[in-house]
């Protein structure tokens, strides 16, 4: 009889690590996502610097995707995630020229281009 409430007992603490462990990684899980799309190395260059033409007003939100569809960022969904963590999505980078810097992660980019517009 104690053995059979012993190999309950172990089954329901298996059952609740496993249930945290589980709610933990669901709930960390965005975290890390923004955390990797910050750190990531976005910039697309040969050279150490990049000199980026902003040709008309540009809406934060969508910047990422006009840097990506001019061939500046490899990837604008990443650049998106950071640009509304900062909450700018409706900040408006102006046009003019930009040199960004090839070892930039994301969070550097945006940071920089927030600064300069």
């Amino acid at each position: 009889m104690a053995t059979k409430q012993r190999k309950r007992s172990k089954r329901i603490v298996w059952i609740l690590i496993l249930l945290i462990v589980s709610v933990s990684g669901y709930l960390l899980y965005p975290y890390y996502e923004l955390y990797s799309a910050s750190q990531k190395l976005n910039v697309l260059s040969e050279s150490e610097q990049l000199k980026v033409v902003i040709e008309h007003e540009v809406a934060f939100k969508n910047l990422g995707d006009y840097m990506e569809q001019n061939g500046w960022i490899r990837d604008g969904r990443s650049f998106l995630k950071v640009v509304e963590h900062k909450k700018w999505e409706d900040e408006t980078m102006l046009p003019g020229i930009q040199v960004i810097d090839r070892s930039w992660d994301n969070k550097t980019l945006i940071n920089q281009l927030f600064l300069s517009r």
